[in-house]
């Protein structure tokens, strides 16, 4: 959803793009490719491909998918941060999620299951990478909520009911209007 819609609206500005693609064949790297991107082939998981792709790139935009096992997310940012540090890259513009940082500050964390301790840790941590990673400017979005995520797959498992005409949410108090 965002790398490619990043990648759309700059070349739509007439900018030079490379887009990091898993597979260079897919429909949306085809789209890509034809509006003018030029396509690097690789994970985030493995260096050579990443090193490859920032070589020479002003700014690298980091978004690792959600919900990869335990550690993944965070170490694919390290790899980002890592890749684009050795190559010079003047700016990582890195897309998080929203109240990453407020455990730190002292709030209790509601939610004691091991996948979402896990998670938070894996955002907070991506974010780590990028603030510390020794590239000259970074920029951390925090987006709460994107309308794509009412439809499938995602809205399948995160609104359940919502195919019934529910739309049912767990009630959870605002960490940092707790105190």
């Amino acid at each position: 959803m965002q790398g490619g819609a990043v990648a759309r609206a700059l070349l739509a500005h007439g900018l030079e793009v490379t887009a990091f693609v898993r597979n260079s064949e897919s429909g949306p790297a085809q789209e890509l490719k034809a509006l003018g991107a030029k396509l690097a082939m690789g994970t985030m998981d493995d260096m050579q491909p990443l090193e490859a792709a920032t070589a020479g790139q002003d700014a690298v935009f980091s978004m690792q998918p959600s919900g990869a096992a335990p550690g993944v997310e965070s170490e694919q940012a390290h790899n980002i941060a890592s890749a684009a540090h050795k190559n010079g890259v003047k700016q990582i513009i890195h897309t998080s999620v929203s109240a990453t940082g407020w455990r730190e500050k002292g709030f209790d964390f509601e939610h004691k299951s091991p996948i979402m301790i896990a998670y938070w840790d894996d955002e907070e941590d991506a974010e780590r990478a990028v603030r510390e990673s020794g590239v000259k400017f970074w920029t951390i979005l925090k987006p709460a909520f994107y309308m794509e995520n009412f439809i499938p797959p995602k809205g399948d498992l995160m609104f359940p009911d919502l195919k019934d005409g529910k739309w049912l949410q767990l009630p959870i108090s605002n960490p940092l209007n707790s105190r």
